[in-house]
């Protein structure tokens, strides 16, 4: 089932990134691994290992993987792969990686001004669907997903997603766990610490399985002609992103920040959004000024 998505999300950022997501129509998506949050991709583990090891006890138990008469077999190798998997990613060993682009539901909210925008910053407004209008089962397409907070809100994805990764009896476990594995990881990293719930969230997540030393590339991403891994200097050193395109009818409106003076930053806005946009669509971008008494 898609999400129901709120017809506009917010990208909160700086000057300097409202300029380049102008201009390059292109939005960042960060390794989760090196976001701000040191929580991502473990605040729910363990809840997640524990709702497996329950699925594989309600089949029957680990003791009967090896028993190749019954069907429960394969579905708890599959889980049991899967259990592994997840300690993987808490030991920050796994091969698959998750990229991440971040939006708010509200455009004008005090914590994102303060956290995300710094002084002067601005908030742009996407259309929703037309900024990530394909949603299909793709292995590794890339999803805009709502984030969780806490594995209270969280409970009910949790055990659809367990359900989901038992599946039903297979031939091929060891195939079956190596495509549930992206699973596991979008699930892991749409749900954060309840300290978050004011920011509101929704992520696009696009997901790889890098590993250049072992493949001599991705070896496998979306659109991977076109996935090409960069590099920034952040808080953390070297932080790995992907860039990503988005068509430039995506972009319906931009909240000036608290800060600064307005009357001159919405002049320099609207010649930007003009030199860098189709006019049918530069002309159709909203502006507006954050009524936030921040300084």
């Amino acid at each position: 089932m898609l999400p129901d998505f709120p017809p506009v999300l917010y990208h909160y950022t700086s000057t300097d990134g409202l300029i380049g997501i102008v201009r390059n129509q292109e939005l960042w998506a960060t390794d989760i691994e090196y976001l701000n949050d040191s929580e991502e991709l473990t605040h729910v583990s363990a809840e997640l290992t524990e709702r497996i090891d329950s699925k594989i006890l309600s089949l029957g138990g680990a003791q009967i993987q090896n028993d190749r008469e019954d069907p429960r077999s394969s579905q708890i190798l599959v889980l049991l792969k899967l259990r592994e998997y997840i300690g993987f990613v808490q030991a920050h060993e796994n091969e698959e990686r998750a990229y991440i682009t971040c939006f708010c539901e509200k455009d004008d909210l005090l914590s994102q001004w303060r956290g995300y925008a710094g002084a002067g910053g601005y908030a742009l407004g996407f259309n929703s669907l037309k900024l990530d209008p394909v949603q299909s089962d793709g292995l590794f397409t890339p999803r805009m997903m709502r984030v969780l907070y806490g594995a209270v809100q969280a409970r009910e994805a949790l055990d659809e997603v367990v359900t989901k990764l038992a599946g039903s009896p297979t031939a091929h476990p060891g195939v079956q766990a190596w495509h549930e594995e992206i699973n596991v990881l979008r699930m892991l990293a749409t749900v954060k610490n309840p300290g978050f719930a004011e920011e509101r969230e929704w992520r696009t997540v696009t997901t790889s399985h890098y590993n250049k030393r072992k493949y001599g590339a991705a070896a496998f991403a979306p659109e991977k002609e076109h996935f090409s891994l960069e590099f920034r200097s952040g808080g953390l050193g070297i932080v790995p992103y992907v860039a990503r395109k988005f068509p430039a009818e995506a972009l319906v409106s931009v909240t000036i920040g608290p800060g600064g003076d307005n009357l001159l930053r919405r002049r320099a806005l609207i010649q930007l959004i003009d030199e860098s946009l189709p006019a049918e669509v530069a002309s159709s971008v909203e502006i507006r000024v954050s009524k936030v008494p921040f300084r």
